[in-house]
C-alpha cells in the first residue's frame, strides 16, 4: 500500500489575513473536535516558509478482522480498551502562494474533508466581520437588499480550495463528479501594438475563454470531450468547475505536474518512531514532503498575483 502526495491550492477570503489564519490553526492544535461525522485532531505550525501539520481521524472501530496466512482462517480481533482505529493525513502548504501537498492513503480522509474543514475554520473567523458590515449598513440608513446581498457574497467563504493536478490525473478526479459547470482557460500570445512614438511593438496579451455548460449537464455526457479538449489545448492556465458527488462545488486548477507529487511505502512510513511526534517537524514524512515541494519551486515557491 502506498501513501501518495496529492496537490492542493488554497485561497483565503480577502477579509482573512494569512497570519490570522495560521494563528487560528495553531491554536486548535492537539484538541479533538467533531467534523463531518468523525472526531479529528489537527496539528499545525509554521516552518521554513511553510504551514505544516497532521490531520488525524478517530474512527468508531475498536474491532478489526485479520487472517492467518497459513490456515487462511479469518478472525475478529479487539483493540485494547480505550483505543480506536485512526486514519492520518499530513500536509505541507507554501506560505508564499498557498499551494501545497496532502498525503493520502486508503482509509485516510479525502482532500475534500480537509479542504472543507479549513473553509469552516475560515468562515467562523470572518463571521464577526460579516455581522459588523451588515450592522454598519443597517445603521447607515442606506440599506438595500442588493447591498446586503453583496456583503453576504463577500463573506460567503472562508477558504476556497482546489485540486492541483496534472492532465493525466484529471479523469480520476472528474469521474467522481455529478455535474460539470464550466471550463475556463487562458492562452498568452504575441500581438502587435502601437508604440508611443509610432511604429509597432510586439507585446503579450493573455486572453481568457470561459465555456459554461447547462446546469443539468451530467459528467458522463460531456466528460470525455472536455478531457480530450484539455489534453490537446495549448494553454497557460486552465480551470474546470463542477459539483462533486457530495453536492459541493469543486474546481480544478490544471498545471503540468506528475500524476502524484511522490509516493511512499505505507509500512515503511509507519516504522518512523517520530511519525506522530508532538513536534511535527520531526516526522520523516513531513521532511520528505518538504523536500518534494522544494524541488518544484515553479509550483510552490513563486508568488501568485
Amino acid at each position: 500500500m502506498k501513501i501518495r502526495l496529492a496537490g492542493l491550492s488554497l485561497e483565503l477570503n480577502p477579509a482573512l489575513s494569512l497570519a490570522e489564519f495560521i494563528a487560528e490553526l495553531s491554536g486548535k492544535s492537539g484538541a479533538a473536535f467533531h467534523w463531518a461525522g468523525s472526531n479529528r485532531i489537527l496539528t499545525a505550525m509554521e516552518h521554513s516558509g511553510y504551514i505544516i501539520g497532521s490531520f488525524v481521524t478517530i474512527k468508531d472501530q475498536s474491532t478489526f478482522t485479520q487472517i492467518d496466512l497459513e490456515s487462511g482462517k479469518v478472525s475478529v480481533a479487539q483493540l485494547e480498551k480505550g483505543k480506536n482505529l485512526a486514519g492520518f493525513n499530513f500536509f505541507v502548504i507554501s506560505k508564499k502562494n498557498l499551494n501545497g501537498l496532502y498525503s493520502h492513503n486508503p482509509g485516510s480522509s479525502p482532500m475534500w474533508i480537509f479542504g472543507n474543514m479549513l473553509d469552516s475554520v475560515g468562515r467562523s473567523m470572518i463571521a464577526p466581520k460579516r455581522r459588523e458590515a451588515l450592522r454598519e449598513l443597517k445603521d447607515s440608513g442606506k440599506h438595500t437588499e442588493a447591498k446586503e446581498a453583496t456583503i453576504r457574497t463577500q463573506f460567503a467563504y472562508g477558504v476556497k480550495w482546489t485540486y492541483l493536478v496534472s492532465k493525466e490525473n484529471l479523469p480520476d478526479i472528474v469521474k467522481d463528479w455529478e455535474k460539470l459547470r464550466a471550463l475556463q482557460f487562458t492562452v498568452k500570445h504575441l500581438e502587435p501594438g502601437e508604440q508611443d512614438y509610432g511604429g509597432l511593438k510586439p507585446y503579450v496579451r493573455a486572453r481568457t475563454t470561459r465555456l459554461a455548460f447547462e446546469s443539468q449537464s451530467t459528467v458522463a455526457s460531456i466528460r470525455k470531450l472536455v478531457l480530450r479538449y484539455l489534453k490537446t489545448l495549448d494553454y497557460d492556465d486552465a480551470k474546470i468547475e463542477g459539483i462533486d458527488e457530495a453536492g459541493n462545488p469543486r474546481r480544478i486548477d490544471v498545471v503540468e505536474t506528475r500524476d502524484w507529487f511522490g509516493d511512499f511505502d505505507y509500512e515503511a512510513v509507519l516504522k518512523d518512531p517520530n511519525l506522530f511526534s508532538d513536534d511535527v517537524r520531526k516526522s520523516h514524512l513531513i521532511q520528505a514532503m518538504l523536500q518534494e515541494a522544494k524541488v518544484r519551486p515553479q509550483i510552490f515557491n513563486i508568488d501568485v498575483k
